[in-house]
């Protein structure tokens, strides 16, 4: 599987596997989502126990809450170690069930199990093996109660039991990264739109919506270009089935006008409560899959977005390759969120816009040194780091922040060797540092030693693989 080569290596060491995180590489969704969390927190590399800094997962309290982990490909499972909440709530993991499978059958609750979770203390960490169980999906299930579940880090260790590429029967939108133009609150994320996730109900956090807006937008970057077969859009059930009336599915290479200059494949009559239509779009090519309400003022709003096709031959963006932006494919963290609109993942989304009340830039919390990381997931020659400032204020803020590369999670990457340090870059400017093939895997930005903010709106990271893979 080409994806998965690049993504995630290991080694063999006689008959001894060395295991890696692979939970890193996956996708995550859940039964419902507290306003202030994202199931995307428990699978970012970040173990900060404090719910409040935006490193933790929370459901609502509901019956039989649960999260799923979705590793893409099905894996032998070594061993899952899990850290709890270490500023209250310890015992809303009590009870817990653990488990492992490759059915989706009732959002994947009917798997084996693998462990019941006891007890984990207040910030603990607890490791529960799994023996080599198999599955492409791990749970969690709080069955049979009606209260949270929460917890601030999964880890799950493994390797593929197979490889093989993706087909025409592959929803091709798990793989890929969404942005918006605007979301209208927490619950929106445009995540939620390719989690796999098709509850249509918009207060359980599995649905998208922008804000108000003249002509909104939702795109999809499948990572490379895809021969279209046909697209199915699941629509909200709980209200405004009429806001997807008039949208348009476009498809192609170019991000020209943010992906809404492409072909369109159709136009969306409507779709009923809660259903989910089906749209050919035969032998249309792209990497990106965009809706848009175009000319119009208004929400757009949707539950799931699912993307069929086969990979292009020979296709120059299915290699790695040094023009492409490998953050997009990265894994985002930081030592904290201000709030719901500055999460860390906006910094990679392929959304320059930098304005931050549009919700696509990063700002921590007012604290000593702060930090903010992504994960390549292998690593790479850095050539270059292109970084977007703010627009609409504050381009202090990033003022003396170092760039650091390396291979190393010691102090959250932090004690990596330094690419640059940045003087200024002014209000909504992009600048390029040069890092001149330095290696790593992880790429911080850090202001250390000073007690402020940290925000920016965008990090695109130039490079190619340390390590030979059949993709590059």
């Amino acid at each position: 599987m080409i994806w998965f080569t690049c993504a995630l290596l290991w080694t063999l060491a006689g008959s001894t596997e060395i295991y890696n995180n692979v939970a890193l590489q996956s996708r995550s969704t859940q039964s419902s989502t507290d306003s202030l969390s994202s199931t995307i927190n428990a699978i970012d590399g970040n173990l900060d126990p404090n719910f409040w800094q935006g490193s933790c997962f929370s459901t609502k309290s509901q019956a039989s809450p649960w999260l799923r982990v979705d590793l893409l490909a099905t894996h032998e499972i070594s061993h899952i170690i899990i850290t709890n909440r270490g500023d209250c709530c310890a015992n809303y993991i009590d009870g817990a069930e653990l488990l492992i499978g490759d059915s989706l059958d009732n959002n994947g609750n009917n798997n084996q199990k693998c462990a019941t979770v006891s007890s984990i203390p207040l910030g603990g960490t607890q490791t529960y093996n799994c023996s080599n169980m198999k599955g492409r999906y791990v749970n969690l299930i709080l069955r049979g109660k009606t209260w949270y579940l929460t917890l601030c880090e999964i880890q799950i260790y493994g390797v593929p039991v197979t490889e093989g590429d993706r087909n025409a029967s592959t929803n091709l939108a798990l793989y890929g990264r969404a942005t918006h133009s605007t979301n209208v609150n927490a619950l929106s994320s445009a995540l939620n739109v390719i989690d796999g996730n098709t509850d249509p109900i918009y207060s359980q956090g599995s649905c998208f919506s922008s804000a108000n807006q003249f002509s909104p937008w939702l795109r999809v970057d499948l990572l490379a270009t895809y021969e279209i077969s046909h697209i199915m859009v699941t629509n909200r059930g709980d209200c405004c089935a009429e806001y997807i009336n008039g949208v348009e599915i476009l498809v192609g290479d170019s991000l020209a006008n943010n992906g809404n200059n492409n072909p369109r494949c159709v136009q969306i009559t409507s779709i009923p409560l809660s259903a989910t239509n089906t749209f050919r779009c035969p032998n249309m090519k792209g990497r990106y899959v965009n809706l848009i309400l175009r000319g119009k003022t208004g929400y757009l709003t949707f539950c799931e977005i699912q993307i069929f096709g086969t990979p292009v031959p020979n296709d120059e963006h299915y290699v790695c390759l040094r023009k492409d932006n490998l953050a997009l494919q990265g894994r985002a963290t930081q030592s904290s969120t201000f709030e719901f609109l500055g999460l860390g993942m906006n910094a990679i989304d392929g959304n320059a816009d930098p304005i931050y009340a549009s919700r696509s830039c990063f700002s921590s919390k007012n604290e000593l040194s702060p930090w903010w990381r992504v994960d390549l997931l292998a690593s790479y020659k850095i050539s270059h780091i292109m970084i977007t400032n703010r627009g609409d204020c504050c381009a202090e803020y990033i003022n003396g922040a170092e760039i650091l590369i390396g291979n190393s999670l010691t102090n959250n990457g932090n004690n990596n060797a330094r690419c640059a340090q940045i003087t200024a870059i002014p209000l909504g400017t992009t600048l390029t540092f040069h890092c001149f093939d330095m290696k790593g895997r992880y790429v911080n930005i850090v202001l250390p030693g000073k007690t402020t903010y940290l925000t920016f709106c965008e990090v695109q990271i130039y490079g190619t693989p340390v390590s030979e893979c059949s993709a590059c």
